[in-house]
């Protein structure tokens, strides 16, 4: 029986793209690579991650581009190396040179997942450090109101003169009832 190389790429944002890495894999002489995209790698289980899993057998050999698109998550990471041992499949990182069936080459995978789960951490620590920053500066996080201030004021009176429904009004400014009603409940609890 022939020996298959099964690839896996991941990228953690959907503004990312897979392409650079599945190119690398499909060089590497990857038969199928399977992918997740805009998972993070603290995610456990993924989609394309368990069909690359599904796909090994016995003498395969899984390839990433970097160990760090396996998973960010170093008990996770220990648990796929345990699944790589037990099952007699390859494992092999194009940027990194680790043989997991030596011991230097358990350490290199363990030292790798370490730094993987603390640049994802660093990375999250670093975002909330900016947002914190951010707000204290009056910025406002989340999807941008469907209905400005303004507008809302406008409903308000509007419907305040009588004469008009709440899903007419709704309708003037191309948002739903239930926006309209959220967006003027939002400028009376400001204004209490």
């Amino acid at each position: 029986m022939v020996s298959k190389k099964i690839g896996y790429a991941r990228v953690s944002t959907k503004k990312q793209t897979l392409t650079m890495q599945r190119q690398a894999l499909k060089a590497a002489g990857c038969n199928r690579v399977y992918s997740d995209n805009g998972v993070s790698g603290k995610v456990f289980p993924r989609k394309g991650l368990t069909q690359a899993l599904d796909a090994l057998e016995a003498g395969d050999t899984l390839v990433v581009y970097k160990q760090d698109r396996l998973g960010r998550l170093v008990l996770e990471l220990a648990r796929l190396l345990h699944y790589f041992l037990s099952r007699k499949i390859v494992f092999l990182s194009l940027t990194q040179s680790m043989d997991i069936t030596t011991p230097s080459g358990r350490l290199m995978y363990y030292f790798c997942a370490v730094l993987a789960e603390h640049e994802s951490d660093q990375t999250g620590e670093r975002t909330r450090d900016g947002m914190e920053v951010k707000k204290t500066k009056g910025s406002r996080f989340g999807r941008k109101p469907l209905l400005s201030a303004a507008n809302a004021m406008a409903a308000r009176e509007m419907l305040a003169a009588g004469g008009v429904t709440v899903a007419d009004t709704a309708r003037l400014f191309d948002v739903s009832p239930r926006t309209l009603k959220r967006a003027i409940k939002a400028l009376e609890s400001e204004a209490a």
